[in-house]
């Protein structure tokens, strides 16, 4: 049965995998979920995210991408992409965060990471929310990050401050030197944690880029970064799941009406 809001989100007695990494990303603030794409998908993925940034590197300006702190990022992948699509909808990451968020999740952001170089602007500590000032007593939204390369401790795996999701502000310096550590998730798994949590790049000496692709996953709460809506007009087939992660079913409407013609179609085709 699927959750309701405010339903209580850890199992006395976790019988799933589902219930067991709810529980890890709640207490501990991060879990790490396996085997989600092949070798062959993984090394796609990886060809095209390199060739858009180059596209978008070429189209604001690598200078200019370096002016504002934003070089090798790849902005909304999916909406240039529908291949990344498959990252964004899969299955079995939808159904944890369903059951985390205890609600339909809305599409927050994708973005492509390319972490080639030791000194990366990810690599200073940060939450993914980084305007959000208050805490919430259950996770909110969840960040979704792939490995599409191995993450390792010489490639600049990422830096996670686990329980730190209930922490703000930043602890000291040196309380993340000592308790914060590596993600080593291999290629084709995806770590799943809190927004809240602090956490950054790490630092890459392996003279080989290492690439992730994250997600943030939101309750209707939070307007998405991006308008993901265009994408539904290439999609004529895209279930109710897909139009409420990608932002219809919650969108701003013009006035009452609007709203009460949307709800009613809604209605009307569950």
């Amino acid at each position: 049965m699927r959750n309701q809001y405010g339903a209580p989100l850890i199992s006395p007695e976790p019988s799933s995998w589902i219930e067991e990494a709810a529980e890890e990303i709640c207490v501990q603030g991060y879990t790490v979920v396996h085997d989600m794409f092949t070798a062959d998908t993984l090394e796609e993925a990886r060809m095209r995210l390199d060739a858009l940034y180059e596209k978008q590197a070429l189209a604001f300006g690598e200078k200019r991408l370096k002016e504002i702190g934003d070089e090798l990022t790849v902005r909304a992948p999916l909406l240039e992409d529908d291949f990344f699509l498959r990252f964004a909808a899969h299955e079995r990451l939808l159904t944890l965060v369903e059951h985390v968020l205890a609600a339909p999740p809305v599409l927050y952001l994708q973005n492509g990471i390319l972490n080639n170089v030791p000194d990366h602007p990810q690599t200073r500590w940060h939450r993914d929310l980084p305007y959000q000032r208050w805490m919430p007593n259950r996770p909110a939204t969840l960040n979704a990050l792939y490995a599409l390369d191995d993450f390792r401790a010489d490639n600049g795996a990422t830096l996670i401050l686990p329980h730190s999701h209930r922490l703000d502000p930043l602890p000291s310096w040196r309380y993340c030197e000592k308790h914060a550590f590596a993600a080593l998730v291999p290629a084709g798994s995806v770590l799943v944690f809190d927004s809240w949590l602090w956490h950054r790049a790490g630092d890459n000496a392996s003279g080989a880029p290492r690439r992730a692709l994250n997600h943030i996953y939101a309750t209707p709460v939070f307007q998405p970064f991006y308008d993901f809506r265009p994408l539904l007009e290439r999609l004529p087939h895209a279930d109710a799941r897909l139009h409420t992660l990608l932002g219809k079913t919650y969108q701003t409407h013009a006035d009452g009406t609007a709203w009460r013609e949307a709800r009613y179609h809604r209605l009307q085709t569950q």
